[in-house]
């Protein structure tokens, strides 16, 4: 070997050992930069085993790791959404508490207890008829709490959807740049790889998606079986005003579609999903959303509770007769009603339940005898009676559509859905929490593999610091040499 060419050998160990540097340095400068990738520099053999080339720098990621990390958090988004709606759920229904449903039906027949006491009292009727208004008014608060966080919810799939639209874009953007500059194939351009990383991981956390890289360093991405993301284009979805309502007589919601095809997007997990879930979840029928206990199932169960205290009392009321009074031309009334819905066409609900205008406008029509009231008969309690035992009655039903349900007691069913509240929120909170830990533990497996360890780029920068030297040495040595045969 020529005194020349080992100039030049050595002369590679310095520019190779520089490079090596220059990358340690970036990494350590990024060590707690979210996303960032470790890199490395990859040194082969040169030409003729003259000294020593980059052969590339490469981002230090595992494919695997990443789809996992991805899958996870997906789930993750998923149950965080489902948790954080049901306790919100849980603070509309306020149970057990003194602003709950069950204290207000305890108050209510507390206050009939009473009046069957003393049935003529004019001020114990109007205590039972302001009772009465705040159980509806209890019954109203319940149900337009949950319309209303069923209409937060579908707003935000409408803002999720557009939020895929923009990652899906910038993820075009990105494989376009990154296209332009590994075009030549000899260097990879890491940074953008990591951008497009960090859009890709923002993105799994809304939606079920399937990514795969593309010979030309651009990724795909799936949606189902359709692609979202194919290399340098974007396919939208959108939200259409479609999808019935599972809560009878509330406006249409938004469903997911291919804007190309209008087809359904396929959504099995994420943000969306939960959204969904939340929004549409019956828990009885498999349409839509299997089996899940969303807004649904608890609007149809105050619904249902709403409707059989309604009949029941009704039932019993309309048997009864008023004392007369000015609102009435004096005479004693039977077959009123003491609830009836707000809207008259509309069947009784939790929505529109209310106290008869009969007996707002006076406290005499609440009919407490079983018989007619006159100047000669004062009437009794029996009716009334009856109306405070069915506090105590453990075998209520109520036949909808020719399908008879057992309610039970009133407290009692309003207990039954605290209780089922209770135990679906708890289960998204024990799996939000566990999926939260599975999550960590999958991040921190990749993060051991791409995150920077000051520790190990300390070591390495030892290594390329003192190769960087001994290349510096030789190329010292064959100057003193050269020097010498020179002088000679």
């Amino acid at each position: 070997m020529s005194v020349f060419g080992g100039l030049h050998i050595a002369n590679s160990g310095l520019f190779a050992n520089q490079k090596a540097l220059e990358i340690i340095s970036k990494n350590i400068a990024n060590a707690n930069t979210v996303g960032y990738s470790r890199q490395q520099v990859l040194l082969t053999p040169a030409a003729y085993d003259m000294g020593v080339e980059i052969s590339s720098v490469i981002q230090v990621r595992e494919e695997y790791l990443d789809s996992q990390y991805r899958s996870e958090l997906c789930r993750l988004g998923e149950w965080r959404t489902r948790t954080e709606a049901f306790n919100m759920i849980e603070d509309f229904f306020k149970e057990p508490s003194e602003q709950g449903l069950n204290h207000a039906i305890g108050v209510f027949f507390n206050s009939i207890q009473e009046l069957s006491k003393n049935p003529e009292s004019m001020e114990i009727r109007t205590q039972a008829l302001q009772n009465a208004l705040t159980l509806t008014d209890s019954f109203h608060y319940i149900y337009d709490k949950l319309i209303e966080l069923q209409d937060n919810q579908n707003s935000r799939i409408e803002s999720a959807v557009s939020e895929i639209n923009k990652l899906a874009t910038e993820i075009v953007e990105l494989n376009k740049e990154i296209k332009r500059y590994e075009i030549r194939g000899d260097q990879k351009e890491n940074d953008l790889r990591d951008l497009r990383n960090n859009v890709i991981d923002k993105l799994s956390e809304l939606i079920n998606i399937t990514v795969g890289e593309n010979p030309d360093g651009t990724v795909s991405v799936r949606i189902g079986d359709e692609y979202l993301v194919d290399s340098e284009t974007a396919n939208r979805i959108e939200t259409v005003l479609d999808s019935p309502n599972m809560v009878d007589g509330e406006n249409m919601l938004y469903s997911v579609r291919w804007a190309d095809s209008g087809e359904l997007v396929e959504i099995t997990s994420g943000k969306v999903k939960g959204f969904l879930d939340i929004r549409d979840g019956c828990g009885i029928t498999e349409i839509y959303n299997p089996k899940f206990y969303g807004i649904p199932f608890f609007v149809n169960e105050i619904n249902l509770l709403a409707k059989t205290l309604i009949g029941a009392i009704n039932d019993i009321h309309r048997n009864g007769y008023t004392i007369p009074n000015d609102s009435n031309g004096n005479t004693s009334e039977t077959g009123l009603a003491f609830f009836v819905p707000e809207d008259i066409e509309n069947a009784a609900s939790a929505k529109n339940i209310s106290v008869s205008q009969y007996i707002i406008r006076n406290v005499y029509n609440i009919a407490t005898s079983d018989e007619p009231v006159d100047m000669y008969n004062q009437g009794n309690n029996v009716i009334i009676k009856q109306i405070a035992d069915l506090r105590d009655k453990k075998d209520i039903m109520i036949t909808i559509g020719g399908v008879t349900t057992t309610i039970g007691s009133f407290e009692g069913y309003t207990n039954k859905i605290a209780s089922e509240l209770a135990v679906v929120s708890d289960g998204c909170q024990t799996r939000f929490e566990s999926q939260e830990i599975i999550t960590r533990n999958v991040e921190n497996k990749r993060l051991s593999v791409s995150g920077v360890s000051i520790d190990e780029e300390m070591t390495n920068m030892i290594k390329f610091q003192n190769a960087y030297v001994a290349s510096a040495r030789v190329i010292t040595s064959i100057n003193t040499m050269l020097e010498a045969l020179l002088n000679i």
